[in-house]
């Protein structure tokens, strides 16, 4: 899907804007994908539950860039709609005015605004699945950074209990 060239010069202005910073890019191999076995955490070694903190703590902080990014993607888009729905609902209250007609109701018009605009309903399209994206994110966010507590908590218990010992 194409999109108005105002959203995709903002989209790279910001892309720009956060290179500028010289932040280090977050790198993770993503070729491989490991499968991570949480049911038996207890009988896990310090050695494997290490690993898993490296690695939960990794994905996580990738995760949460990645979501930035989206969100920042997904801020854009609603602006966009915003304006184009409100300049489409005064164009069409414009012309019902002009045509001594009634005003449609707010959700009509929002209706009649997206059905006539091309544009608009694109991007309220992929304004949808960048929701979606964002939502999925989030989600996988959280799953990772729970288990990086979970793990982290068996680590602090058995430190604890070997300094009872």
């Amino acid at each position: 899907m194409v999109l108005p060239k105002n959203i995709d010069k903002i989209m790279k202005n910001v892309d720009n804007f956060v290179n500028e910073l010289k932040v280090p890019v977050l790198n993770i191999d993503l070729s491989e994908r490991q499968d991570l076995d949480l049911a038996n955490l207890s009988k896990a070694t310090n050695e494997q539950l290490e690993e898993y903190l490296d690695v939960f703590g990794g994905y996580k902080s990738f995760l949460e860039g990645q979501l930035g990014i989206y969100e920042s993607k997904r801020g854009i888009l609603d602006e966009a709609f915003d304006e184009g729905l409100f300049k489409m609902y005064y164009v069409l209250t414009e012309k019902y005015r002009i045509e001594g007609n009634k005003i449609p109701t707010k959700e009509t018009l929002r209706g009649e605004a997206i059905s006539e605009n091309f544009s608009l309903k694109e991007i309220r399209e992929k304004l949808m699945e960048m929701e979606a994206i964002c939502k999925r994110l989030q989600g996988l966010k959280d799953s990772y950074s729970s288990a990086f507590n979970t793990i982290s908590r068996i680590v602090a218990l058995r430190s604890t209990m070997r300094d009872q010992i």
